[in-house]
């Protein structure tokens, strides 16, 4: 038994790689008389490798049409909207160039055969990616007629004159027309790039179409859809996703699925430098269609137009998300960042930005994961919102803000869900919800509201939560509503714990002293610090390490005194201000102990007062345009793509000429490296010998020449 099981495996196996017969001549094949004078035609037994039924094609010399040929058919049809190569058989004792078409059933399609004539049987591919005698060059439906021009020029695209080039004596034999084999299925990486190699770190070459793409670092794929279109995406895949922008909507179907442990993982080359966006209406830029195991990161995400950045239907399950930048601009009513209706999606470490709502987990989702996001609203509605009664969330260490709900959860009959340490800062409510079987320890609820009906926590639900404990509230004014708990209002979180004395034993209620109304990590002196409880959360929404001080803090922060510079990149997906936070790939603006990267993407930034920073690099390509001070060490580095000589000039004051020539590799010639300027007092140039050459710094505005030792470098 198990050996028969073996061999219909491999027999199932084979089909799936073998190429479709079109037309074997087995039984016939030939659909209408010749034309343009051509002689019929005829069916023979074959030689050599194609002993079966083959088709006999004779020229006809003295016919004054060069496009004399024969109708066949297809059975089955082929369907050229994606893959445009098909293969033939052919035999000829000459070498000969004919011209195939395929008709009915889309916009007729031509390409050349040539074959070398050295009396054997060859398979030769071609592909229908040229206009040729006046038909297209993309053709796009599912075809059943094919036909067979005896003569064809190589290097022509009409039909020649026979009166000016002869119609020479041919004979040939063609048998097996047939659409080519699927390329293998992809098993490792696999790679992407748009039309453009500008800030690529993955690929080579540009993106190819489908029949030239091989998904290789020198052939990449121009898309990700034509990427599932074209091949198999086995289990455990990568595919890079190269710097560039992508327009077009993704759509992965419930056959491209990863398995648990061995996920497909689409990876960008970073935030503001991988971006996808569709300028099509009402659906996703990315949809997960019942599709599972997948992993997206490393990459931006936006549309103005869209429904959804990201969608998984009911069916999805184990789709991960990580260190995304998610722009929705559709509406202040119908533009979702994520929307979530299928099982086990876990959502971290990701800038999101919506006008309407951030992350939104449909009724019957279950076993989410939300961890580490920085949320921005533009006073847009619901910042994370749970719909309806669904099962075993985890919302942790997330920064939810300018959202007029910050949080909000509707399910009457939720259970096993978690809500620890997340910061919320509402323009009306910090938190909105039917929170029964939620479990609530160390958030901050906030509101920024002055109205009467606003709070910084409104509970509505009849069955109450497991726990509520060890939580901050805050309202800015307090004769407003700090807590409102089903019916009731309380003005204090006081008269809420007399009242319901089961819950908030240990709360907090204060000004959490948040750093901006965007950047809620904690200021010194925040009755958050230390006010905490261990649930288990070992670091924070950066990392660091909870508890730092011997005790837990409230909100997605854990306060620390002592400030290690972070990396922070410009990403410049929102617009060119150096103050919008969307902007950075932390969602914060960087302050003087940051250590700045200015990326080379589509917007520059632009700082319209004094900033401080530790330290700025500005990658080559990129530009930084202070309209103030500039405090910080800054790096502008620069491609020379030759080995010419280039003029420069420093961008920044400061730079000392000695130290800067003394780092580089410069051509040289006797004591003198390649680095000079033009003397108006002697007529000539002045090149670098020793620090007493160039005393000082650049001169600001000044200009300079440089050549690098070799064919290329970075200055």
């Amino acid at each position: 038994m198990k050996k028969i099981i073996l061999l219909i495996t491999l027999f199932v196996f084979s089909l799936g790689y073998s190429q479709a017969l079109l037309q074997g001549f087995e039984s016939g094949g030939i659909d209408g008389a010749p034309f343009g004078g051509m002689a019929t035609p005829t069916i023979v037994t074959g030689t050599g490798s194609n002993t079966s039924q083959v088709l006999r094609i004779v020229g006809n010399t003295g016919a004054a049409e060069p496009w004399q040929g024969i109708n066949l058919f297809l059975n089955p049809s082929i369907n050229l909207t994606v893959n445009k190569t098909m293969t033939i058989d052919v035999l000829s004792s000459t070498p000969i160039t004919f011209l195939v078409k395929v008709t009915t059933g889309g916009a007729i399609a031509a390409a050349p055969v040539t074959h070398n004539g050295d009396g054997t049987w060859q398979t030769l591919s071609f592909t229908f990616n040229t206009a040729l005698d006046n038909q297209t060059a993309d053709p796009s439906g599912t075809y059943s007629g094919f036909v067979i021009h005896a003569y064809w020029e190589v290097g022509r695209t009409e039909f020649f004159d026979p009166t000016v080039v002869p119609t020479p004596a041919r004979t040939f034999y063609v048998d097996n027309i047939r659409e080519p084999a699927p390329a293998p299925p992809v098993t490792g990486d696999v790679y992407i790039n748009d039309n453009s190699l500008v800030g690529d770190i993955f690929t080579s070459a540009v993106g190819q179409n489908i029949g030239i793409a091989t998904g290789s670092t020198s052939l990449p794929y121009k898309s990700i859809t034509d990427l599932f279109s074209d091949r198999v995406i086995s289990p455990g895949a990568t595919i890079h996703v190269d710097s560039g922008t992508y327009t077009g909507r993704t759509i992965l179907q419930d056959n491209e699925d990863g398995i648990s442990g061995s996920v497909i993982t689409i990876k960008g080359a970073g935030a503001g430098l991988t971006t996808l966006n569709s300028t099509l209406n009402n659906d996703a830029v990315i949809k997960f269609n019942d599709a599972d195991y997948f992993t997206v990161e490393d990459m931006t995400i936006s549309s103005a137009t869209e429904f959804y950045q990201i969608w998984t239907t009911p069916g999805s399950t184990n789709c991960t998300f990580n260190n995304l930048v998610l722009v929705n601009t559709k509406s202040a009513t119908q533009g979702w960042t994520i929307v979530l209706q299928g099982s086990f999606a876990t959502i971290t470490n990701n800038v999101i930005t919506s006008n309407y709502v951030g992350i939104d987990a449909l009724s019957g989702s279950s076993n989410t994961t939300i961890i580490g996001n920085k949320i921005f609203g533009n006073n847009a509605t619901y910042g994370i919102w749970f719909q309806g009664n669904s099962t075993t969330h985890s919302v942790f260490n997330n920064m939810v803000s300018n959202f007029k709900q910050a949080f909000r959860s509707d399910g009457t009959t939720t259970s096993n869900c978690n809500l620890y340490n997340n910061s919320f800062s509402g323009t009306e409510f910090g938190c909105v919800g039917y929170m029964a079987g939620w479990n609530v320890k160390n958030n901050i609820f906030s509101t920024s509201s002055n109205n009467a009906g606003d709070s910084a926590f409104w509970y509505g639900g009849a069955q109450p939560p497991a726990t509520l404990d060890h939580n901050l509230y805050y309202h800015p004014n307090a004769a407003r509503a700090v807590t409102r708990f089903n019916s009731a209002i309380y003005a204090t979180l006081a008269d809420f714990v007399a009242a319901n004395p089961s819950y908030e034993a240990n709360g907090v209620e204060g000004n959490p002293l948040f750093v901006s109304t965007t950047d809620l990590h904690l200021s010194a002196g925040s009755p958050a610090i230390g006010a905490g409880t261990d649930v288990g959360i070992t670091d924070d929404i950066d990392g660091d390490a909870r508890p730092l001080s011997g005790s837990f803090d409230i909100g997605a922060d854990e306060f620390i005194t002592t400030v290690t510079p972070g990396v922070i990149n410009w990403t410049g997906v929102t617009n060119s201000d150096w103050n919008t936070p969307t902007n950075w790939d932390t969602g914060f603006v960087p302050g003087p102990t940051d250590i700045v990267n200015i990326l080379n993407v589509a917007n520059d930034p632009t700082a319209a007062g004094a900033i401080s920073v530790a330290s700025m690099s500005i990658e080559s390509g990129a530009s930084f345009i202070a309209n103030a001070a500039v405090t910080g060490d800054v790096t502008y580095e620069r491609n020379l793509s030759t080995s010419n000589w280039y003029y420069i000039s420093s961008p920044v004051a400061g730079q000392n000429v000695d130290a800067f020539v003394t780092s580089l590799a410069l051509e040289t010639q006797a004591s003198f490296r390649s680095f000079c300027t033009f003397d108006t007092v002697i007529n000539n140039w002045v090149c670098y010998e020793n620090a007493s050459t160039f005393v000082g710094n650049f001169i600001n505005g000044k200009g300079y020449i440089v050549n690098l030792l070799g064919a290329s470098g970075t200055i």
